[in-house]
């Protein structure tokens, strides 16, 4: 009897210890006082009380997040785009950490801006191609937000993919109302189409377009929704949107309840900007 009285006695000591399920009202109010600091733009107090309640509770997503973003305020991209996957590991699923991994693309390609501006271009490349990955990873789960097709652009012109980055300028102009920010993305089109080439650009449409119609001869012979549906998703990680839609049209031939057919058809309607 007082051996197991021992170790429950032992038992409840280190329950006691162990790390909490839940901030600490310390760490609350460190949040709380970053969060006011933060909204009256006093960016070197909130850093210091974000980080104190990443301090008091490490595993504070919100924490987390409000330092990376004031930290990419102060231009401390590297250490936000640190807070910015941290925040996102600890989101999981939730939608926040599309937008942590999102921002710590944003990071990566303000590092790369910098490595240009310094004519660095080696090291800028090193930064761009993350960028990139981050930007393209938040797109193929239905990222939209955040003008963030137009930034994948910037980075892939600055990498000198002209017909990738072309083709997401277009897509940034549907998915905006602001009437400059087409005006300078449909300009980015139209100088691209300079450098690029008349010729280039009409080989790139039409292997577009045949493309598409292998695809057609290909789906006709899937006799499964799960084996087109399997070939649309293949498509869409390979950003061709125009085969991608000719597959999830087939998936939806042989079976037209296919919901997770419906859903990708749509969004690759959305991407494809033809």
């Amino acid at each position: 009897m007082k051996r197991l009285i021992t170790a429950l006695c032992a038992a409840l000591f280190l329950a006691a210890c162990s790390t909490p399920t839940a901030p600490t009202r310390e760490a609350r109010e460190h949040y709380e006082n970053g969060q006011r600091a933060y909204k009256a733009e006093n960016n070197a107090v909130a850093e210091s009380e974000f980080a104190g309640a990443l301090s008091d509770y490490p595993d504070y997503a919100e924490a987390a997040l409000q330092l990376a973003y004031t930290r990419y305020r102060l231009k401390k991209y590297e250490l936000a785009r640190e807070d910015f996957l941290r925040s996102m590991k600890l989101y999981a699923n939730a939608p926040e950490a599309l937008d942590a991994e999102y921002w710590a693309g944003m990071c990566d390609y303000s590092l790369g801006y910098a490595c240009d501006d310094k004519g660095d271009k080696k090291g800028a490349d090193a930064r761009y191609k993350p960028a990139e990955a981050a930007f393209s990873s938040v797109i193929s789960r239905g990222y939209t937000a955040n003008d963030v097709f137009a930034w994948r652009a910037w980075t892939r012109v600055a990498l000198g993919i002209f017909g990738k980055a072309q083709s997401d300028f277009r897509r940034a102009i549907k998915f905006t109302s602001n009437s400059a920010k087409k005006k300078e993305w449909q300009e980015a089109v139209d100088n691209i189409n300079k450098i690029f080439g008349e010729a280039a650009l009409k080989k790139a449409e039409k292997e577009r377009q045949d493309g598409m119609d292998a695809a057609r001869i290909d789906a006709a012979k899937l006799k499964t929704a799960s084996e087109a549906y399997a070939k649309a998703k293949e498509q869409f990680e390979r950003e061709q949107f125009g085969v991608c839609r000719v597959f999830c049209e087939r998936a939806l031939e042989l079976e037209t309840g296919h919901e997770e057919a419906k859903k990708l058809l749509k969004q690759a309607e959305e991407f494809d900007w033809k």
